[in-house]
């Protein structure tokens, strides 16, 4: 809620993705655990934890942005029916590299810096 400026009547529901996964013995014990949250603005945000530095990061969090941005989408319906999707990848380690904790990146035109809009 503090990272996207929400209140608590902002949301509508909360979805534990994937359950908690153990592995055989302590050791090799692994969490995967995934949050989804509905707003009541119809946008879904995907939270996603990581602990190990993923050289793919990039492209794997795209990639479950975009599942997310197109599961409730159904064959032969329209596309202004996908709702506007947030990933949120909190990182134990620094993907990009630069300075700060807190990144924001968009979908934007290169040349005019205009962002697609759902208005």
């Amino acid at each position: 809620m503090a990272l996207l400026h929400l209140k608590e009547e902002d949301i509508l529901a909360l979805e534990i993705v994937d359950p908690i996964k153990e592995g055989e013995s302590f050791r090799s014990k692994e969490g995967i655990l995934n949050v989804k949250i509905h707003l009541n603005n119809h946008t879904k945000v995907n939270i996603e934890m990581e602990i190990r530095r993923s050289h793919s990061w990039g492209e794997r969090s795209l990639f479950y942005l975009c599942r997310v941005f197109t599961e409730d989408l159904s064959s032969g319906e329209h596309y202004d029916l996908l709702e506007p999707c947030i990933h949120v990848g909190i990182l134990d380690f620094n993907y990009l590299k630069s300075s700060g904790f807190h990144h924001r990146i968009q979908l934007m035109d290169a040349r005019t810096s205009a962002r697609q809009t759902h208005e």
